[in-house]
């Protein structure tokens, strides 16, 4: 057993008694799907946790997400942030564009 295995198998055991009902794990290809909208694998130690732990809803306040479903992901959480921050750069692009300025400066490009 490696020490990822031994921490996995802590992880389990606590989950299971802090949590009154816990989820069943996500699916291999549930993972797989996660990693494919989200463009990048997960590090191996996330993907265990919700291969062999639970789909989210254990952790420190029970706040480890499910990372596909229904209502609030860590899926939809990054997908939100990564829209909402590419439309903030984009916003502040155009922002520099219409006033002259480039980022972080207040002097005029031209």
């Amino acid at each position: 057993m490696t020490g990822i295995d031994d921490l996995l198998r802590r992880v389990l055991v606590k989950a299971a008694a802090d949590t009154e009902r816990l989820s069943p794990p996500a699916t291999a290809e549930e993972v797989e799907n996660a990693e494919r909208i989200l463009g990048f694998e997960l590090p191996p130690v996330l993907a265990r946790l919700y291969g062999e732990v639970a789909n989210g809803g254990f952790g420190p306040d029970f706040h480890l997400l499910p990372l596909t479903g229904d209502g609030r992901t860590a899926v939809s959480d990054y997908r939100e942030e990564r829209t909402t921050r590419e439309s903030g750069e984009a916003v502040s692009r155009t922002t520099s564009a219409l006033t002259g300025t480039t980022r972080g400066t207040s002097t005029p490009t031209a």
